[in-house]
This record gives C-alpha cells, sequence and structure tokens, in this order.
C-alpha cells in the first residue's frame, strides 16, 4: 500500500515511490524518468588535481579505471583523507568525464 492510499487518495503507486527519480530530456523533446537510489555513491579519489572555491578538479576511480570530474563541493564530501568522496547517486550517473 502506498503512502497516497493510506491517507485515502487514489493516486497511482509511482507517484508517491519511495525511489527517488529523475526527469532526464533527450533530443527533440523526449523525456523519461530516471530512478536512482537514495545511497550515495562511495568512490576512491587517486589524486586532487586542483581546486576552486566551489569545486575540486580531481581523479576518480570508476570501476578499476581512473577518469578525471569537476566535483561541485556543495554536493560531495571529501573524507578527511581526501581519499575517497561521497557523490549523490543522481550526481553520480550523470557527472561525465573530462577528456584528458
Amino acid at each position: 500500500m502506498s503512502f497516497a492510499e493510506e491517507m485515502g487518495h487514489d493516486i497511482p503507486n509511482e507517484y508517491d515511490d519511495d525511489r527517488g527519480y529523475y526527469t532526464e530530456y533527450g533530443p527533440n523533446g523526449t523525456s523519461g524518468r530516471v530512478y536512482v537510489n537514495e545511497e550515495p555513491v562511495i568512490r576512491d579519489v587517486t589524486e586532487i588535481i586542483t581546486e576552486t572555491e566551489k569545486a575540486w578538479l580531481m581523479d576518480i576511480s570508476v570501476a578499476g579505471d581512473v577518469f578525471r570530474f569537476w566535483v561541485p563541493k556543495s554536493q560531495c564530501t571529501l573524507d578527511q583523507n581526501k581519499s575517497t568522496i561521497e557523490i549523490p547517486d543522481w550526481l553520480a550517473q550523470v557527472m561525465k568525464p573530462i577528456e584528458l
């Protein structure tokens, strides 16, 4: 039973689904619902190249390969040793590596 049903509303289950989602827009106005996990993604930081007031430029290990990303400080948490970073799942899904 969904939250809406418990409250006496006739709303489809996906309306108040407990999984988060965002809408991804594609070419020619197409769109689709992309479900995201609420758990953050934890990645190994291999090197911090530089940083600004708002972001880090860092090399991150993903599935055994190393990629370079700009990572927003406002959305992510770098551990005290600067060896791992916690990234929200929704952000990890849309981050694109920088060409080296």
